[in-house]
């Protein structure tokens, strides 16, 4: 039954195959020839070989015919088989077997060519490095529109937002400032303190004159919580004082009354980027209503009059 199913068989001295007939694949081929198929073809779910396909349908049409040739009863095929035994050729072949002939030989014929195992392991590499260039192109634009949604982010954070402060304020952001009028009892503050709170940041231009020619203006920026942000934390508000009184180091005073309610105050612990100069520190009354020379610093007292 295998002889007649397969056309070969094994002998000692190797394959007896007929006259165009292709040895058997090795298993080493094999083998190649599925990899090639799982790697690079995926033509269909069962991931069938078209060598194998070709050579089943070539294998079964002709076995079809014969079992439909025997089973027929009917006058009609009956007077087919009989002209087709009245039609031979030079070789006593019948038609209907010159048509199974020619449907193994279409078969055969119109099977793919298989693949040298070069030429396979050539498409296996090629269809690894098409899936590879696909994820690390997937990875690069990944990883770019993160980037770029990072940035977007961070200059809306900048622009839109709150100041940030970047100033290294660590040489006084200990320093103790006294608050009086806001509660019953005075109690202490620091530049720390002041700026874990809600900033904001103002640079006013500096006139002409006001600094030497190859000094850097750093008394025109400031950066630091709004007054109305202050009091706001002790639950307060401007309209709850007449004025406000700030005191330096040196015991100097500055009162603010109608700036107080019109304008608004910043509390300033640092010269934009750069920390607060030494005769400025631990805090500075700046607001861009007011010229960069006439902001008060050196503030270690703030007195609140209601």
């Amino acid at each position: 039954m295998e002889k007649e199913i397969y056309k070969r068989l094994y002998l000692k001295n190797g394959w007896d195959l007929p006259a165009g007939e292709k040895p058997p694949l090795t298993g080493r081929k094999q083998y190649l020839l599925r990899a090639y198929e799982l790697l690079v073809k995926k033509e269909d779910s069962e991931y069938e070989s078209d060598y194998y396909r070709a050579q089943n349908r070539a294998k079964e049409e002709p076995l079809k015919k014969d079992r439909a040739d025997m089973e027929g009863t009917d006058t009609e095929r009956i007077g087919a088989r009989s002209d087709s035994f009245t039609d031979r050729d030079g070789f006593g072949r019948t038609d209907s077997v010159k048509e199974a002939g020619k449907s193994i030989s279409g078969a055969e014929s119109g099977a793919k060519e298989i693949p040298d195992e070069q030429d396979i392991l050539a498409q296996a590499r090629a269809g690894n490095d098409d899936v590879w260039k696909a994820r690390r192109r997937f990875r690069f634009r990944l990883i770019t529109g993160i980037l770029a949604a990072a940035v977007v982010i961070c200059w809306l954070r900048l622009a839109f937002g709150p100041a940030i402060l970047t100033a290294d304020i660590s040489a006084y952001q200990d320093v103790t400032i006294e608050i009086v009028g806001i509660s019953d009892q005075p109690f202490l503050i620091t530049p720390a303190e002041l700026s874990s709170m809600k900033k904001k940041a103002i640079s006013v231009p500096v006139h002409e004159g006001e600094v030497a020619a190859d000094e850097i203006p750093e008394t025109g920026k400031a950066i630091g919580p709004t007054l109305d942000t202050f009091l706001k934390k002790y639950g307060k508000t401007t309209d709850d004082f007449r004025s406000m009184r700030v005191y330096t180091q040196k015991e100097t005073s500055t009162a603010y009354v109608r700036t107080m309610k019109e304008e608004e105050l910043i509390l300033s612990i640092a010269n934009g980027r750069k920390p607060l100069g030494e005769k400025q520190a631990p805090l500075r009354i700046a607001s861009e209503s007011m010229r960069a020379e006439e902001w008060s610093g050196w503030i270690r007292r703030i007195e609140f009059v209601s």
